[in-house]
């Protein structure tokens, strides 16, 4: 209740004022409620996309980091597991890059294996898809857990194009 004021009053308040805060919120409420000029509406329409393009760096920035971390670390202490080579790390830093949208660098973790790779992982409702990154090759899996279907392969790093039939393949398992 508290933020719906919130959002009324920032919604009230002159475009100068918000746009001077640079609240999201206070933009999409003043976009929707006051009906301001195309001008003003393209210039707090260009805001929003600029909020969001940082999310997204955030966000790969965030993921990266973790999949240095597995790749700098000295030894891991964890079973049999083995810190990822250079190259696994760099790919695997690929892949996120290549990522369609942001819904997939909210949901994706990484980890070492215990053959020097990272193993990237998502969990999207009832699809659960992971990546393990090697030095030239990945290999995939996608499976819908209701209904125990799924999709495997692998690819090669130099075809970017393999890494964008991942993505396709997860959107269309997980949208159908």
């Amino acid at each position: 209740m508290a933020e719906q004021n919130h959002i009324a009053d920032v919604a009230s308040e002159p475009v100068g004022v918000v746009a001077e805060r640079n609240s999201v919120d206070g933009l999409m409420a003043y976009i929707l409620s006051m009906s301001p000029s195309i001008m003003t509406r393209r210039v707090l329409g260009r805001r929003l996309i600029d909020e969001a393009d940082r999310e997204v760096e955030r966000l790969k920035y965030k993921i990266e980091s973790q999949i240095r971390e597995l790749g700098s670390q000295q030894e891991l202490l964890i079973g049999e597991l083995v810190k990822p080579s250079g190259y696994a790390v760099r790919n695997a830093i690929d892949i996120i890059e290549a990522a369609p949208n942001t819904s997939f660098l909210e949901r994706v973790s990484a980890y070492p294996t215990d053959h020097a790779t990272v193993m990237l992982k998502w969990i999207a409702g009832n699809i659960v898809a992971s990546i393990d990154a090697g030095k030239e090759k990945f290999t995939y899996a996608i499976i819908d857990k209701n209904s125990a279907t799924g999709i495997s392969g692998e690819g090669v790093f130099k075809s970017k194009g393999d890494v964008e039939n991942f993505y396709q393949q997860f959107v269309s398992l997980h949208y159908s």
